[in-house]
């Protein structure tokens, strides 16, 4: 798509973004579903191993950080009449796009949630990951921080976004 000389140029980084989501899908669509995450495994983990546990996402959960809306400029483009002749505004969004049973679907954001998301993907355990997040960001929204993270992380898990939480020394789940 880089390499792709037909798009107009005005078009060309709101086309590019949109490949990229469209690409997504095909991804997410044929993917393999791993094992949901146990209950028992979370509920077993001893207070202090937050410090160190490893949250392990979907292996299908993708997260964009773009400056089109290309979420809502698909669902526009199914609606639409013609061919887009003019750039859509900027409109910057982080987004997860993840596969709910045989639903492609996607969830908006906020910065932090994406930096955090972001961060335990590149396996940066829990509470450090927080503690990093926090020290960026003014004190009101750090300690908005704390009572972010719990919600979150019962959404994320209700979403499937988060599959295993692994210590240090636990093996990897069968790909």
């Amino acid at each position: 798509a880089e390499g792709y000389a037909g798009f107009p140029e005005a078009l060309r980084p709101a086309a590019l973004e949109m490949v990229r989501y469209e690409n997504a899908f095909v991804d997410l669509f044929d993917g393999a579903e791993p094992p949901p995450l146990d209950p028992h495994k979370l509920a077993a983990l001893p207070e202090d191993a937050w410090e160190r546990a490893r949250i392990v996402l979907h292996p299908l959960l993708r997260l964009f950080d773009f400056v089109y809306p290309v979420h809502r400029l698909r669902f526009d483009a199914g609606r639409a009449e013609g061919p887009l002749d003019a750039p859509p505004p900027r409109a910057p969004v982080k987004l997860a796009l993840f596969r709910a049973g045989e639903i492609i679907r996607f969830e908006e954001l906020g910065d932090t949630a994406f930096a955090l998301l972001s961060a335990l993907g590149r396996g940066e355990p829990l509470v450090p990951a927080c503690d990093r997040l926090a020290e960026a960001l003014p004190a009101d929204e750090a300690e908005a921080l704390a009572a972010q993270v719990g919600p979150w992380f019962q959404e994320w898990t209700a979403h499937r976004w988060i599959v295993d939480v692994r210590l240090d020394g636990d093996a990897a789940p069968a790909p």
